[in-house]
């Protein structure tokens, strides 16, 4: 849960025209999940020996941790007042959700997807041997850089063009389309 609520944070800032702060708490976040990754993963500074666990286990602590900064900046922040995120009710409105599940779904199954036939060749390749299984660890981070920066403009166009269709925009959106 609150890798979700991260992940719809960091959506709004970006939603909003901010994703620089999503970076900015990526880039602030990383050397903490390293250390405490470490830490975990191979028991130093009093930590338990977790082995591959440790990973899970200190992606959770600090996603946390940056889940519950994130919501306090949103809180106190007077910038973001406008949006009345913490005033109304807290009820589920299922409508709401099924129109999100039906939108996000496909989404979320194609990039699951993706990634467990990613994950499934990773496993394959072990049958092979570690000189294997190294070259198709080296060949799959060189294409998720690119997925991700791939990734990163879509999700930039998408904003803008969402902007614009709000807006009734057709020009724009070629526009964007074309660029």
């Amino acid at each position: 849960f609150p890798l979700l609520i991260s992940m719809v944070l960091i959506q709004f800032y970006m939603g909003i025209g901010h994703p620089k702060f999503t970076l900015f708490i990526t880039l602030f976040s990383m050397p903490f999940l390293i250390i405490t990754s470490y830490a975990f993963i191979l028991g130093k500074w009093g930590m338990p020996v977790m082995g591959l666990a440790g990973i899970t286990f200190s992606m959770f602590v600090i996603v946390s941790i940056r889940c519950a900064l994130i919501l306090l900046y949103l809180y106190f922040n007077k910038t973001w007042e406008h949006y009345q995120l913490f005033s109304g009710s807290w009820k589920l409105d299922f409508e709401l959700c099924q129109k999100i599940l039906k939108l996000g779904l496909p989404i979320g199954l194609q990039f699951g997807g993706e990634l467990g036939a990613i994950t499934f060749s990773t496993y394959l390749m072990g049958f092979f041997g570690t000189t294997a299984l190294a070259a198709s660890q080296i060949a799959s981070q060189y294409s998720m850089l690119m997925i991700m920066i791939m990734l990163g403009i879509s999700q930039a166009v998408s904003l803008l063009v969402s902007h614009a269709y709000a807006q009734h925009d057709t020009q724009r959106i070629q526009h964007y389309f074309k660029a």
